[in-house]
């Protein structure tokens, strides 16, 4: 027997720009046969779960969050023990690819229009020449000394880059059904780095988000005006922010781990050693 672990739905993914139908129909029927015959099948989150369920009509799913060990969040400091390393609202937003439909250009036209407060550091790669264009034109327009562009740091690193800033950002679009369904690694990242939360409202994200609201705020995707009432908020009351960075910090310590999560994984496969005698 066997687990299918569903990290992506890799019929609906686009980080090629498109599945080709043919690709995506082979793809579903590879899915559907594996999902079928699987012992036990894990999901990023519940709106994922909820989806094969619908698509393909299997048991519910277990609900494996992609958090992070611990050991690796050990190296940083509270919150409220950090020295700011600017007086400016640290805005960050981290991927390993710098794409379409994850919300840069909201930000930078919120940022233009009515955060003057605050500043940006995206961390990736391009990967798309027309897009990076784009991305670089909005900055000219009187953002260059409020965004900063790095690569994505090496793993050992990540967490120690992210406690430097305020407000990590997961702004799916909701365009990419795939991106809509699952909560990003990004998402956690920034909850166990102890940093505020500003999350689009799709349904993987909403589906951690409406549990833990003192985390940050969630808005319409591609709201600009919604975003940045939110990060004003922010930008207005430090105290609050702060708050709600130690709420995110301590929720990381005590929920959103791997040392927690992975409870549920291994408690699912002794079930299953115990339905075979095994």
């Amino acid at each position: 027997g066997f687990g299918f672990d569903c990290e992506d739905l890799n019929a609906l993914a686009q980080a090629d720009g498109a599945r080709h139908p043919q690709v995506a129909r082979n793809i579903k029927k590879i899915e559907a046969s594996c999902l079928e015959k699987a012992q036990y099948v894990t999901a990023t989150s519940t709106a994922m779960a909820e989806f094969l369920v619908s698509s393909y009509g299997i048991a519910q799913p277990i609900v494996i969050h992609n958090v992070f060990s611990l050991k690796e969040t050990a190296i940083l400091l509270p919150p409220d023990k950090r020295s700011a390393h600017s007086e400016k609202i640290s805005l960050v937003w981290m991927s390993a690819t710098i794409g379409k439909g994850r919300g840069l250009e909201m930000v930078l036209t919120a940022m233009k229009k009515s955060l003057p407060d605050c500043e940006l550091t995206v961390c990736g790669r391009f990967l798309d020449l027309k897009f990076q264009k784009k991305i670089e034109g909005l900055v000219k327009k009187g953002l260059t000394e409020r965004v900063y562009f790095k690569k994505l740091a090496m793993p050992a690193e990540v967490f120690k880059e992210l406690s430097r800033h305020d407000i990590g950002l997961a702004l799916e679009d909701g365009s990419c059904l795939n991106l809509a369904l699952t909560v990003t690694n990004k998402y956690f990242l920034y909850l166990q780095s102890g940093l505020a939360l500003a999350v689009s409202d799709v349904p993987g994200q909403r589906s951690v988000w409406k549990e833990h609201p003192e985390t940050g705020f969630i808005f319409p995707p591609n709201d600009v005006h919604a975003f940045a009432v939110g990060i004003r908020e922010f930008c207005v009351d430090r105290k609050k922010l702060l708050e709600t960075k130690q709420s995110t910090w301590k929720l990381g310590l005590e929920t959103y781990n791997w040392e927690k999560e992975s409870r549920g994984w291994f408690s699912m496969l002794k079930n299953e050693m115990e339905k075979k005698n095994l």
